[in-house]
């Protein structure tokens, strides 16, 4: 019985002491899952079928000009013409990387996954999870910045669209009606 009591206090020091407090790594790991959950929310507030709609609208008023238009710079149509013409790759490349984004935001949700197993069940060292955690930070920090300031493109070029369009439409018109008078 004398030994019991020794061997029992050996047994819960040898667990206490192989399985360290790691709830500071944890809560490191839950504050990037809360970014990323931030960065989906965002993500997914974006309207893209109004982005897909202006974008094909965009292209179809580009194709009309390119037939009809053959201005010179500073005229009117030329001013409004060339500002409408710097819509194109924000919308375009939106639209493009929203996909990839998307899957971006899953894979670095399963690294997460990975090293919160991995420090839950002591598998590595601090040191370790310091380097892991920093490669993981840095990702979710350049896909956080890579989203916003493309939400924020994207929210700018559409108030440049919803100015521009009905400019442009005249312009279009214009060409048109002076099209039709010369044949």
């Amino acid at each position: 019985m004398k030994g019991i009591l020794p061997l029992s206090f050996l047994i819960v020091l040898f667990i206490t002491c192989n399985n360290p407090d790691r709830s500071s790594e944890i809560a490191k790991i839950d504050s990037l899952y809360t970014v990323l959950d931030t960065i989906a929310v965002n993500l997914k507030e974006v309207d893209t079928a109004g982005i897909k709609t202006r974008n094909t609208e965009y292209w179809d008023n580009i194709n009309e000009i390119k037939k009809n238009y053959n201005g010179t710079p500073g005229d009117t149509a030329w001013t409004i013409v060339t500002q409408y013409g710097g819509i194109k790759k924000t919308f375009k490349k939106f639209l493009f990387n929203y996909h990839f984004w998307e899957k971006e935001i899953a894979f670095s949700k399963e690294q997460l996954d990975s090293l919160k197993y991995d420090v839950e069940n002591n598998l590595i060292t601090k040191e370790d999870f310091k380097k892991y955690f920093k490669g993981e930070e840095e990702a979710v920090n350049s896909l956080n910045q890579d989203i916003f300031f493309s939400i924020k493109n994207v929210d700018i070029y559409s108030g440049v669209f919803d100015t521009l369009n009905p400019k442009i439409i005249k312009v279009i018109e214009t060409l048109k009606k002076e099209d039709a008078e010369i044949n």
